[in-house]
């Protein structure tokens, strides 16, 4: 009867290692094959790249379920299930980047949600393992993500990404004075400025312009990036001056030129602004005081300005213009009478004409001011 019972015993413990044993493969190939028949692995090398994830974790599940522990059991489908979803999203990213060359999601991803959700919560993972903590990242699918060029830091990305995009708009216009209606690289080029502002302040208040990241500002200034807005908009203005000379060969911008009036004015602008630059004031005690009145021109400016051959006095240069001419008028006839409405040069005859009138003018002013016993001397201009 004993042995009996002995028998029995070893018959049913076998039974049970059997059906454990079946329970197991069962547990390891269905995942597998449900893997392989969804389509989220087109090629060998993925397949072969997922089972390395998959054997280390399935040698902690063997003894697992050797032990005839059914709550582990459960653990073990929840991690099969959550390969097969990350794998899926990876076959997802894949095509993303096979569409767009990089692997920049949106977060707000139209076309996928989950996709920039599933993104974001990968660079969250790896942060968590940088840091020693507890992360579903492993070395395999951090092989898998770089190898389609991930990267795990989306702001430095998208920081380079417009840096180059920058570099470019340069290359096109000759300067890095993006105007805020330039979409997003305007936008970019307005957040750079007002970011560097506030760390120049003290508040850092930007992410990418802080103490930390002075690659970043080196590379702005080696591009010739102006910190200051109301510099650019200068600049921006003086290569349209600049233009126009190489077009004209001068640069008297009529006051009404209608090409580009912005330009018109920012010229009359800077001429008036250089009557004030030195212009003193006398206060009510008597005392000279240089004009607070508004000027953004400086000394560089003006340098940049003479560089070019800008001309603050355009009346006063037409009038030397004009002499020349009536001197070259001479050299060739012997005489200055040149006539009003002379063809060969329309000016030099309404100039000539209008130095006469204004010399008569002059005269019966003089004669004028003779009668009344004034001084025949002309104003001295009281020096500025």
């Amino acid at each position: 009867m004993t042995s009996l019972l002995t028998v029995s015993f070893f018959l049913v413990v076998h039974a049970n290692f059997i059906v454990l044993a079946f329970h197991v493969s069962s547990r390891i190939s269905n995942p597998t094959r449900k893997f392989i028949s969804s389509g989220c692995v087109k090629n060998a090398q993925l397949f072969s790249n997922r089972m390395n994830i998959y054997q280390p974790q399935w040698k902690e599940v063997v003894p697992i379920f050797a032990s005839s522990s059914p709550t582990l059991s459960s653990k073990a489908k929840k991690s099969s299930s959550y390969e097969e979803r990350w794998l899926c999203s990876y076959n997802n990213l894949m095509k993303y980047y096979k569409e767009n060359g990089n692997c920049l999601v949106p977060q707000t991803y139209p076309e996928n949600p989950a996709l920039g959700r599933w993104v974001r919560k990968q660079r969250s993972e790896y942060s968590l393992l940088q840091r020693g903590q507890v992360s579903r990242m492993t070395p395999e699918r951090i092989e898998l993500l770089e190898g389609l060029g991930f990267v795990w830091d989306a702001n430095v990305a998208t920081w380079n990404a417009q840096f180059d995009e920058l570099r470019q708009y340069k290359e096109e216009h000759g300067h890095v004075n993006v105007p805020q209606s330039e979409g997003r690289l305007g936008r970019w080029v307005r957040n750079q400025r007002m970011q560097y502002s506030d760390r120049q302040s003290g508040e850092d208040g930007g992410d990418f312009l802080t103490k930390e990241r002075q690659r970043h500002i080196q590379q702005l200034e080696e591009l010739g990036f102006c910190w200051n807005i109301n510099d650019a908009n200068w600049m921006h203005k003086f290569e349209s001056l600049k233009q126009f000379k190489e077009e004209f060969g001068h640069c008297n911008v009529p006051s009404q030129y209608k090409a580009d009036m912005v330009l018109a004015r920012w010229v009359l602008q800077v001429r008036l602004q250089y009557k004030n630059f030195n212009k003193t004031v006398i206060t009510k005690k008597g005392d000279k005081k240089k004009s607070q009145a508004r000027n953004t021109l400086t000394d560089e400016r003006i340098k940049l300005l003479n560089s070019i051959g800008f001309v603050w006095d355009p009346n006063n240069a037409f009038w030397w213009e004009q002499f020349e001419s009536l001197r070259a008028y001479k050299a060739e006839h012997g005489h200055c009478s040149v006539p009003q409405r002379y063809k060969h040069n329309p000016k030099l005859g309404n100039w000539v004409s209008n130095q006469r009138k204004l010399c008569q003018e002059y005269i019966t002013a003089v004669s004028l001011m003779d009668g009344m016993g004034t001084n025949k001397e002309p104003l001295k201009i009281a020096d500025k």
